[in-house]
């Protein structure tokens, strides 16, 4: 995973924040935004030669060895700024991203959340932390991931509406859970487990509002607890999204005939049948009768 630059740019305030040997502070961050990291760490070795208890030196190191590659190092370094300053958000950022880099995603994930401690509107380590869930989730197709990369993808997007990577991620991660606890729902509903059924097919709903298949499906299930009332309400759903489910008005139109609505049913049987559906004649002699 690549290093999210929006927060590194901070180098520069980083920097300058200094209280002394500013001026080699100042020579590190105009090689380090000039993308010369080489001739920055020669100014950082200086700065901190100088003056060894400065956290903010150590940090800046930190990124810039970060910006070579030499991630193990940059982490030595951020150790350091922490032992110097615990309460450095900065530095517990940027030694969760170099983690993230050597692929340490447990260590990182706990620096992160330490960032959420010390600054919880960090937008930027609520977006890591779900970045580091979801790999987690499609690596070994862990629900438990995904919901965790969920709760923390929205958190980033409070603070940030339009952060794209974020929706984009959000989007995914719905989609992956919305299809898992759908096919939950399905085996349950298949071995005669209604109220499981419902259960998963409601977490299914709450991930992805306009699924017609949960709503059909859960509709399926209520209809066999003779929750009449409740499984017309999900197949209403499910035709409102999709307005050519056949099934769904089959379903309906059955769900209404037991509700005493023989009209109704009569015409959603009908047109189940326009749209294709072969409506069982049994059924058909039922509610035309």
């Amino acid at each position: 995973m690549k290093l999210i630059s929006s927060i590194l740019i901070c180098i520069i305030i980083i920097f300058y924040g200094c209280n002394t040997e500013k001026s080699y502070l100042e020579l590190a961050s105009e090689m380090y935004s000039q993308g010369k990291y080489s001739e920055a760490l020669l100014y950082l070795n200086k700065a901190i030669e100088k003056e060894p208890d400065n956290h903010r030196a150590y940090n800046g190191r930190g990124l810039t060895k970060a910006k070579l590659k030499d991630y193990k190092k940059a982490i030595n370094d951020f150790n350091i700024a922490i032992e110097l300053n615990p309460g450095f958000a900065s530095a517990y950022y940027n030694r969760g991203i170099s983690k993230i880099e050597i692929n340490e995603f447990e260590g990182a994930i706990i620096d992160l959340k330490h960032v959420i401690e010390l600054d919880p509107n960090h937008k930027q380590a609520y977006l890591q932390i779900a970045n580091i869930y979801y790999i987690k989730g499609k690596e070994n197709f862990d629900k438990s991931r995904f919901q965790d990369a969920h709760v923390y993808l929205l958190k980033a997007i409070e603070f940030n509406p339009a952060h794209d990577e974020a929706s984009n991620i959000l989007e995914i991660t719905s989609d992956t859970l919305t299809m898992i606890y759908y096919d939950k729902g399905k085996v349950k509903f298949d071995n005669s487990d209604y109220q499981g059924a419902i259960s998963n097919l409601t977490k299914a709903i709450s991930f992805k509002a306009r699924h017609a298949e949960s709503f059909f499906y859960r509709g399926e299930a209520k209809l066999e607890i003779a929750d009449y009332r409740g499984a017309w309400n999900d197949f209403n759903s499910a035709i409102q999204i999709e307005s050519d489910y056949a099934a769904a008005y089959y379903k309906r139109g059955l769900t209404m005939y037991y509700m005493h609505y023989r009209y109704r049913a009569r015409e959603d049987l009908m047109k189940a049948i326009e749209l294709g559906y072969r409506v069982p004649q049994e059924t058909l002699d039922l509610v035309f009768d």
